[in-house]
């Protein structure tokens, strides 16, 4: 995946992590938001490696 592409759905999730944080302050025993922040934090997290590894895991 090229790297434009990997930032665009890296800001993406993070955005949508953010909405999912602000929910689970409203209702922070919702299972159903805590398996879904689990989920998307892993994707995240592959997303993030993906980039790195599209940069040849050189930090700027």
């Amino acid at each position: 995946m090229e790297l434009q592409t990997l930032q665009e759905a890296l800001k993406v999730e993070i955005q949508v992590h953010q909405k999912l944080v602000a929910q689970m302050k409203q209702d922070p025993q919702n299972a159903d938001l805590k398996k879904q922040l689990h989920e998307l934090q892993a994707k995240i997290t592959a997303l993030s490696e993906k980039q790195v590894g599209e940069r040849g895991g050189a930090y700027f």
